[in-house]
């Protein structure tokens, strides 16, 4: 399967955030900007990763995908 950079580089930008946002949380409780920022990234960033991560998993499209992934899941609670 050939690479698309957009991805790569979407992820690479929530990588990022991740890094800002860890950068950013000893600031939060002294400036009310960085408080903001920090919450604004942490909403979004990990929902965004996992959802382009997960659109590239393989077979994700069928239903018998989804079904043993279901599956495995209730087997190993």
């Amino acid at each position: 399967m050939r690479r698309e950079a957009y991805f790569d580089n979407a992820r690479l930008l929530f990588i990022f955030f991740v890094v800002f946002g860890h950068l950013i949380q000893p600031m939060k409780g002294n400036f009310e900007t960085a408080d903001a920022l920090y919450q604004w990234i942490y909403i979004f960033h990990i929902p965004a990763f996992v959802f382009i991560s997960g659109f590239f998993a393989s077979g994700a499209g069928s239903k018998e995908y989804l079904k043993n992934l279901q599956r495995n899941y209730y087997c190993h609670i």
